[in-house]
């Protein structure tokens, strides 16, 4: 009887194992999702201010080659100003998804981390309650046992843990 529930005990850590390492490679994957994501929109953002630079560039030699007036000048500067303001504020929006994506992969991370340590913990724990017992003669004969009124809810708490 002893070996069918150490086989049992065995094969539910597996389980558990098991899980937890899927649950991990799901967070690895949604992780890497994130930083590809990252990775296309910093290249748009980048596609999009050097077309926006190659137009400028047209505008400006159309300019210079039409009329030589000092208010053509003026409306060029500003268009460039209007153009370099666009940029920065394209690259702000880039560097705060940037931050705002290491932020959340951290969080992720720490999330991971944490599953991680409590799903360690569980083996050691059902390893430990299936050994409480052993070698001791016990007897569950009257209901005032204060040794099973006192270990009843550890014993509930960990067979409802071992089995998720």
């Amino acid at each position: 009887m002893g070996q069918i529930s150490a086989k049992t005990t065995e094969s539910e850590l597996s389980d558990i194992k098991t899980k937890e390492e899927l649950y991990i490679a799901n967070e690895k994957s949604k992780l890497l999702q994130k930083e590809e994501d990252l990775k296309t929109s910093q290249a748009i953002a980048e596609i999009e201010i050097e077309e926006k630079r190659v137009n400028l560039d047209k505008k400006q030699k159309k300019m210079e080659l039409s009329i030589p007036n000092r208010q053509e000048e003026v409306a060029r500067y500003s268009e460039l100003l209007k153009v370099e303001k666009s940029f920065y504020e394209l690259q702000e929006s880039v560097n705060s998804k940037k931050a705002k994506s290491d932020l959340a992969t951290t969080i992720e991370q720490i999330k991971v981390d944490e599953q991680r340590a409590s799903y360690e913990q569980l083996p050691q724990l059902a390893e430990s309650l299936s050994n409480i017992f052993k070698g001791a003669n016990l007897s569950f004969y009257n209901e005032d046992n204060d040794l099973m009124k006192n270990l009843s809810p550890l014993i509930e708490m960990i067979s409802s843990r071992v089995k998720k």
